[in-house]
């Protein structure tokens, strides 16, 4: 967000936040551009301004023994109709996929692609990965 000019705003459970450094190293984007950071504890308040709403799964590989904890924790910021209606009426849904649905997204706003933009992303990423792949596998690039 700091290099390309847009606010940025994280919405997670306290003691969730981003680390110190990170948000530090971010700041002088943020400034240049006259961009916004800020961290919400409450989801409902994170949502009222958002053109885009973003998630990723709540554990990854290799955290599986924290599952329980961080879905207590992270429930309340699932991206379901509810808080979707508390969102601007232009406001697109994306995930990095694969999505765990039921927990980070449910299923009725993963598919309706009216608002979700996941598999838009999924394809672009597609590109670029191919790209590489072209560049790394010999005879294609000779």
């Amino acid at each position: 967000a700091s290099k390309v000019g847009m606010n940025f705003t994280l919405a997670c459970p306290k003691g969730f936040e981003q680390p110190k450094n990170v948000v530090e190293e971010a700041a002088a984007g943020l400034k240049k551009h006259g961009c916004q950071y800020r961290v919400f504890n409450d989801p409902k308040e994170a949502v009222k301004d958002a053109d885009i709403l973003y998630s990723d799964v709540w554990v990854s590989m290799g955290q599986e023994g924290e599952k329980a904890t961080k879905q207590s924790h992270f429930l309340p910021f699932q991206i379901n109709d509810e808080l979707l209606k508390l969102a601007p009426a232009h406001c697109k849904v994306s995930h990095c996929l694969p999505a765990h649905r039921g927990e980070e997204i449910t299923d009725s706003v993963m598919d309706n692609l009216d608002v979700n933009m996941s598999f838009e992303e999924a394809e672009n990423r597609l590109h670029a990965h191919k790209a590489v792949l072209w560049q790394v596998m010999p005879p294609f690039n000779a």
